[in-house]
């Protein structure tokens, strides 16, 4: 089995992030603060939410053995 490097990559990464999303755009500050608030909402809710339930997951599979 042939394993790609990233210079194999490199080419198609380069045209596919050229390449405008379709009908997406970040335009003006309102836009930018509220991306970013957003992105900042998300990550928070993860940081907080996502850790006990692997903590618990853990704690499980110790107790089974």
């Amino acid at each position: 089995m042939k394993r790609i490097s990233r210079s194999d990559l490199a080419p198609w990464l380069l045209r596919l992030t050229r390449r405008p999303a379709a009908g997406v755009g970040i335009d003006g500050p309102l836009a930018w603060t509220l991306g970013t608030l957003v992105v900042w909402l998300v990550t928070a809710l993860a940081a907080w939410l996502l850790p006990p339930l692997f903590i618990r997951e853990r704690a499980e599979d110790r107790r089974r053995g």
